[in-house]
């Protein structure tokens, strides 16, 4: 903090004119150099202050120029916006960088354990016992000081906030960084009034309020995936030379957990005039991509609760279903073929069936359950077909089979209708839907006779050592999928038989 004063005190006895040309080596030198927490939390909020005081005296001194000329004018003010943008950039770095320290995050959880509290849907983060009140009025401090120097509009950049390389540093170190603007949103949602004005503006519509929190929940969740602690052997404090100094490990970001806070919260703004189609020039944050990492976030996201995690599964099938059917049905289908997550899939799958179905049951013109049904044979090739081990995708087998099992049993118009392009019959696009079942059975067979002569695993000694029996439970799972391809395949053979 000292060498930080004793800098920013010799750049000041520069003339203003000439201090540019320090700033493209003084500020990324003082990103690597002095952004580490290594003598505890109030000596960081010091230098983060200190850096902060230091960055801000570059924009000043395109202030403190006094020309007639009007051409260099106009080159002052160029260089004067390109100083507030480096200086901007630097300062939402280290907010980056200073976040996951000052607010520490240690689960997600229900607001409270009463029922009412359940109902309303309120979840919170749980902190960690650095937490400090102190510490968020540095980095809102930090935050709106960069907003401040940015020659842009915060909402501006909020809106453009880059997709494409989510976890980039946005081109160099004085360049922003998508992460960089999504914890600026997070800090303006969870302690707004620390952050006033720099908020997102209640008069904007729900349009642009939902691009900009869903843009940020996506990149949040991208950079979860990404491994925190990653140990340069350059930054070791003794060099390779002394192996026994090594640096102190970082807490986990918990981006995941933050992400999906922001994402409960904005459920209200889902609405079918918001999200009139996936595709709309309108909605402008890839529903798709989003959808897709907020359920495989639930799956495999540590430290959020359980009831935490059914209520967010909740909001994302309320989110959903705000989207008209043809764009809700587009976005299933991609989630089913994306998702690599068997419970994800499975239950995005009974989504679909619930939804299909009801459409089915309501459309009479043929044109319609034409629409309807290249919609479900879309759905099994994606669960049914190819190669598949019975004990890893479970659900999805067992969801794909209760939407054949539902057609099998319905007695109506509209199933029988579906029910022609399962056996083949239909003119146009069908497929086998025997074919695919037998397949599965000789998987299942070939399954149960490996768990009758395979040798048990590390992982079944150790679960058997326990009183659990893992061996038992595979068999339990194939077995009961089993009887679920026994029975649609019963059904289905005493339709086509009875002509129905």
């Amino acid at each position: 903090t000292k060498a930080i004063s004793l800098l920013k005190a010799a750049i000041l006895g520069i003339k203003a004119e000439k201090r540019y040309m320090y700033l493209s080596s003084c500020l990324p030198t003082l990103l690597k150099r002095c952004t580490a927490c290594d003598h505890g939390l109030d000596h960081f909020v010091e230098r983060l202050e200190a850096l902060k005081e230091l960055a801000l005296i570059f924009p000043q001194a395109s202030k403190e120029l006094d020309t007639e000329d009007d051409e260099e004018k106009a080159r002052k003010k160029m260089q004067g916006k390109v100083m507030q943008s480096m200086v901007s950039a630097f300062l939402l770095k280290l907010l980056q960088k200073a976040f996951p320290l000052l607010m520490p995050v240690t689960a997600l959880d229900l607001e409270s354990a009463t029922v009412a509290s359940e109902q309303r849907g309120k979840l919170k983060l749980l902190h960690g016992s650095g937490f400090r009140e102190s510490h968020v009025t540095c980095l809102c401090n930090l935050a709106q000081a960069a907003a401040r120097s940015s020659p842009r509009a915060m909402l501006a950049l909020l809106e453009e906030m880059d997709l494409g390389d989510p976890q980039g540093d946005g081109g160099g170190d004085l360049e922003i960084s998508p992460l960089s603007l999504a914890i600026f949103v997070l800090m303006a949602e969870q302690v707004p009034q620390k952050m006033f004005p720099y908020v997102l503006p209640l008069c904007i519509s729900k349009l642009r309020r939902v691009n900009v929190l869903m843009r940020s929940c996506y990149v949040l969740l991208c950079n979860a995936e990404v491994t925190p602690n990653v140990v340069n052997l350059g930054d070791l404090a003794g060099g390779l030379e002394d192996p026994q100094v090594l640096p102190q490990a970082s807490p986990s970001p918990c981006y995941a957990q933050r992400a999906l806070l922001v994402f409960a919260a904005s459920a209200t703004l889902f609405s079918g005039a918001t999200l009139a189609a996936l595709k709309s020039s309108t909605c402008r944050w890839h529903p798709k991509l989003l959808f897709r990492k907020v359920l495989d976030g639930l799956t495999s996201t540590d430290d959020v609760e359980h009831k935490a995690r059914g209520m967010l599964f909740q909001k994302c099938s309320l989110a959903m279903r705000a989207f008209d059917w043809t764009p809700r049905s587009e976005l299933y289908l991609e989630i089913i073929k994306g998702s690599r997550v068997d419970a994800v899939i499975g239950s995005v799958v009974t989504l679909f069936k619930d939804d299909w179905w009801g459409e089915v049951t309501k459309t009479q013109k043929e044109s319609e359950l034409l629409e309807l049904r290249l919609q479900l044979l879309k759905v099994l090739e994606a669960t049914l077909a190819g190669e598949v081990q019975i004990i890893d995708a479970m659900d999805t087998l067992t969801s794909a089979l209760n939407i054949c099992r539902l057609i099998a049993l319905s007695k109506s118009q509209q199933a029988d209708f579906m029910r022609q392009a399962l056996h083949g019959t239909a003119t146009g696009k069908h497929l086998d839907l025997e074919a695919m079942l037998g397949k599965i059975s000789k998987q299942i067979d070939a399954e149960l006779k490996m768990l009758d002569h395979g040798e048990g695993t590390t992982l079944a000694a150790a679960l058997s050592e326990a009183s659990v029996n893992l061996e038992q439970m595979k068999r339990d799972r194939i077995t009961m999928v089993a009887h679920l391809v026994s029975r649609v395949r019963e059904i289905l053979s005493e339709r086509a038989n009875s002509g129905a």
